[in-house]
């Protein structure tokens, strides 16, 4: 008999249990604030901004993730190919048109790809985008160096060259 009554008593407080848990899970935060009363606190921790956040995080490491955000831009209707070289703020993007694509390099494009890059690496402030048969050559050829081990700062001249270029023509 205290066997039985045993399972009943084990079954009530299942049965107790499982309503409990389906009645919380059902409910939900409305947004509203239950306790009108309570007043803002200040907050003792310094703010913190982007910059901040991406130090602490580490610097984005463009050998080793760049290709991901070349990805990225190759995803832009107009580019079928792009690389990246970035020093310090400046990044460097060489692009390939796709073949469907007959015009030039936009303001539009150009904003596209600042943006990308800029999500992908808050610390780069500027940009700037070829598309020029010539420098995109270079831009590749350069990739292709750093790809294979060499430092920036043997390439700084030769990326400060590209960039010259590309301001030049503009």
């Amino acid at each position: 008999m205290k066997d039985v009554n045993r399972k009943k008593i084990s079954m009530v407080l299942f049965l107790c249990l499982a309503i409990a848990l389906v009645m919380t899970a059902c409910m939900s935060k409305t947004g509203t604030d239950e306790n009108p009363m309570t007043t803002p606190v200040a907050s003792a921790a310094p703010s913190v901004t982007p910059q901040a956040t991406v130090e602490a995080q580490g610097a984005f490491d463009w050998l080793v993730n760049g290709e991901k955000v070349e990805e990225n831009l190759s995803k832009i209707s107009e580019i079928s190919q792009a690389r990246v070289i970035v020093d310090s703020d400046t990044a460097l993007v060489a692009v390939k048109f796709n073949p469907a694509y007959k015009g030039e390099l936009t303001d539009r494009i150009r904003d596209m790809i600042a943006n990308e890059i800029k999500k992908a690496d808050p610390r780069v402030k500027n940009v700037s985008v070829t598309a020029d048969e010539n420098a995109v050559t270079k831009t590749y050829a350069l990739s292709d160096r750093m790809r294979a081990g060499e430092g920036i700062e043997t390439l700084k001249k030769d990326i400060e060259d590209v960039l010259r270029s590309i301001a030049d023509k503009m």
